[in-house]
């Protein structure tokens, strides 16, 4: 067992096997004590060092065998040194990483995910005290999230639901919905175009395209005869039976986000620019079509829904004894 010495924040630590050595080079003045030993390096009575014996060091140094601390004044700090250290062969303890503490661990990862810059740590502490505050995606409330994406799921679902019942009476609807989002710029086509692509596996997606694509030859010669049986054209030179769909389909699904957008305003009216904004936040940052269709069709901000005019409440006291009579 080698010995070894370390000096720590001030204080002196060996191990054992490094005070048997100083008990062999001093064995005329070096005595046993209740807690460990007590040595002079000289025979004036004022040089000496105490090595105290010690469980174990709460540190990164090592330590084989037991632990001793030594002490001494300022005449015995220049003996220890002189005297001691410099005629005994040691080595340091080896080090061994501490247990970092909860904080320490929380530190080292903040630090590793997000750097130690100023910004940096400023923007963990802004999405700490968000999550404490029960925020949700793009810093807005959870309960607003949480109403927003219930509506755009359910415009989602509605617009699966008309494009698989389209499809079946028309398969040249997703070409022409392609070309009126497009060229048309519709959100309603998007939408459908997501919800439908989002229903289905990749595959079919692509056979999809690739059928309706080359179902129509736009720019062909027709004779006579064939141009009294062939259907008549549309938008865009699809079929008038195609485009008719298309457009009821966009009409269909901008009339259930219209509904969408009222309902979400009725339920939170005092909270319209948090609504309004998540919704703007999700259909830019989520690339969320529906939810961009959604914030087309919102109410103006300070829209309220008026009772009709037969169910308007009374004012007054006597409106309301009559109001009562009139609707027993």
């Amino acid at each position: 067992m080698p010995a070894q010495y370390v000096q720590l924040d001030g204080r002196h630590w060996c191990n054992e096997d490094f005070v048997n050595k100083v008990r062999q080079l001093y064995p005329a003045t070096t005595k046993k004590i209740p807690l460990g030993y007590s040595t002079y390096t000289g025979w004036t009575g004022k040089d000496e060092i105490l090595f105290v014996s010690h469980e174990h060091l709460d540190d990164e140094a090592k330590f084989e065998g037991n632990l001793y601390e030594a002490s001494f004044d300022d005449v015995g700090a220049t003996n220890f040194r002189d005297k001691i250290l410099e005629q005994v062969e040691y080595q340091a303890p080896r080090k061994e990483p501490r247990d970092p503490s909860g904080r320490q661990r929380k530190q080292a990862d903040l630090d590793q995910r997000w750097g130690q810059t100023v910004d940096d740590r400023m923007k963990v502490a802004t999405l700490e005290k968000d999550a404490r505050r029960g925020l949700g995606l793009y810093g807005y409330p959870k309960p607003i999230q949480a109403s927003c994406e219930t509506a755009v799921k359910r415009i989602n679902r509605r617009a699966a639901a008309l494009m698989h019942k389209a499809i079946k009476k028309d398969r040249g609807l997703v070409a022409f919905l392609q070309t009126h989002a497009t060229r048309g710029q519709s959100s309603s086509a998007r939408v459908l175009l997501a919800a439908y692509k989002a229903s289905m596996p990749q595959t079919d997606w692509e056979d999809e395209k690739e059928n309706e694509s080359a179902e129509f030859d736009f720019g062909i010669q027709l004779t006579a005869t064939e141009k009294e049986a062939a259907p008549k054209w549309g938008m865009y030179g699809y079929p008038r039976k195609t485009a008719s769909l298309g457009l009821s389909a966009c009409t269909a699904v901008r009339e259930a986000a219209g509904y969408a957008a009222s309902d979400l305003h009725r339920r939170k009216a005092a909270l319209y620019a948090r609504v309004t904004g998540f919704l703007g936040e999700h259909s830019k940052m989520g690339k969320s079509h529906a939810a961009g269709l959604i914030l087309a069709c919102y109410p103006v901000e300070g829209f309220i829904f008026r009772r009709r005019a037969s169910e308007e409440a009374p004012t007054t006291v006597g409106a309301w004894l009559d109001w009562d009579v009139e609707q027993g």
